[in-house]
């Protein structure tokens, strides 16, 4: 590996490691009103949430697979959230509760990507890629990926 290439993925784990608490934050906010928003559409429920470690986050630079000049901001899933739900119609209320209030962009990578696009398993798990009100400076442009399930559909992966 080149030095230069070498200090620049050094420089971007210290900066992840700096910002790594405000992603710990944002993911407690997150989960709150997301609590909020799923108790009024489901009684039955599981919400898990996590920020990546700076070893995981480490491991995906040196994907070769993918060659980032900003990694910080390209990488969607520094903070995640996954909903598991007991049906698909408690599934779609809830989809549609969160994207009143989130500003809500489709995930651009991963193979579970793929099967939404390709339309495999869209009654069974849904991929967003979820942002705070852009007014919020403090959080401003934190991306958050969300993984919504329906109950026993998919194998859940662990959360890293």
């Amino acid at each position: 590996m080149e030095i230069e290439q070498r200090k620049f993925y050094e420089e971007q784990i210290n900066r992840y490691k700096e910002l790594r608490p405000l992603y710990e934050e944002y993911s407690k906010i997150i989960d709150t009103i997301l609590e909020n928003i799923v108790q009024g559409c489901s009684s039955e429920h599981i919400i898990q949430n996590r920020v990546k470690t700076i070893s995981s986050f480490a491991n995906k630079l040196f994907s070769p697979d993918v060659k980032y000049t900003d990694p910080i901001a390209e990488i969607n899933d520094l903070c995640g959230v996954r909903i598991i739900l007991p049906n698909v119609n408690e599934m779609n209320t809830v989809i549609q509760a969160i994207k009143d209030i989130f500003l809500i962009g489709i995930s651009s990578t991963g193979d579970a990507f793929k099967k939404i696009i390709e339309n495999q398993y869209p009654e069974h798990y849904q991929t967003y890629i979820i942002q705070l009100d852009p007014d919020l400076k403090l959080y401003n442009r934190l991306n958050l990926e969300m993984d919504i399930y329906r109950e026993g559909s998919l194998q859940m992966e662990n959360l890293k």
